[in-house]
């Protein structure tokens, strides 16, 4: 005779299936990092998905060397820290006092490479559209392209969709913002 086993950590609400929410001891999420609008949501995604699963968050990002030239801060800027600097102000506009519980890492490299091995072992890795990503829907020569081909894990890439509304009686224009996200599975 079977017999039935509830389920724990379920939650239902409107619009939401139930799920089971077992706290996943090792469970690491890792999140691409460059300071732009997306990476922004994309912690945001990640965060949210950490609390969800329990899992730690760790947020990556690259950086080269750069020449007097193309740095905008000349010779005397550090990439390294500059990464570092960029990643902190990303996390606190994204997660304000939450931003402490984020693991960072910060390393030299191409920013698919770097991500790719960041990723090995975890359970998901996320990441922010580009532009060009968000407008066309076209991954294949983005960074977004290289990690879907190559993870080991599964991606998430997530763009921001931006929803016009109309409040009071004047009918002033106010915006919201909504996730909007694609996983593909792990390249096996």
């Amino acid at each position: 005779m079977a017999t039935k086993v509830p389920r724990q950590g379920t939650r239902t609400g409107v619009g939401h299936r139930a799920c089971t929410n077992p706290r996943r001891s090792g469970s690491r999420i890792v999140v691409g990092v460059d300071g732009s609008p997306s990476s922004i949501e994309a912690v945001r995604w990640a965060a949210h998905h950490c609390q969800v699963i329990g899992a730690q968050l760790q947020a990556v990002m690259s950086w080269s060397p750069g020449t007097v030239e193309t740095s905008p801060l000349g010779p005397e800027s550090d990439p390294a820290a500059d990464a570092r600097d960029t990643v902190s102000i990303t996390l606190d506009h994204a997660l304000g006092a939450r931003a402490d519980t984020v693991e960072v890492r910060v390393a030299q490299g191409s920013p698919s490479e770097v991500l790719l091995d960041a990723a090995a072992g975890a359970n998901m890795l996320v990441v922010g559209s580009s532009e060009r990503a968000r407008n066309d829907r076209f991954i294949s020569d983005s960074i977004g392209g290289h990690l879907v081909a190559h993870s080991l894990c599964p991606v998430v890439i997530v763009r921001c969709a931006h929803l016009r509304f109309h409040s009071g009686p004047d009918e002033r224009d106010g915006l919201l913002e909504s996730w909007e996200y694609t996983v593909w599975p792990a390249h096996r």
